[in-house]
């Protein structure tokens, strides 16, 4: 895997990153011989509201590669996923 990370803190309580990572599958199978597997874009937000809530969503996008094609059987249709991530401390 590869990665690239930008993060940047516009203000003390939020942080906004962007990650891109390039996932290459590390041996051939008998039913995969690709390389590539695909790469993935996540943008992601940090909110510290207080000192006891942290809240962080994200949305990631997979562009499918042929060895994600060979793996799953299927189209090279992009993967999306969102999240909420909260945290409360007490």
């Amino acid at each position: 895997m590869h990665q690239v990370r930008l993060t940047v803190n516009p203000t003390e309580t939020l942080a906004l990153s962007a990650i891109v990572n390039r996932f290459e599958l590390l041996e051939d199978s008998a039913t995969v011989d690709a390389d590539y597997f695909g790469t993935e874009l996540s943008l992601i937000a940090e909110f510290t509201v207080n000192k006891n809530l942290y809240i962080s969503p994200l949305y990631g996008v997979l562009l499918p590669g042929e060895g994600y094609e060979q793996t799953w059987g299927k189209d090279d249709d992009p993967v999306h996923l969102f999240q909420v991530l909260a945290i409360y401390t007490y």
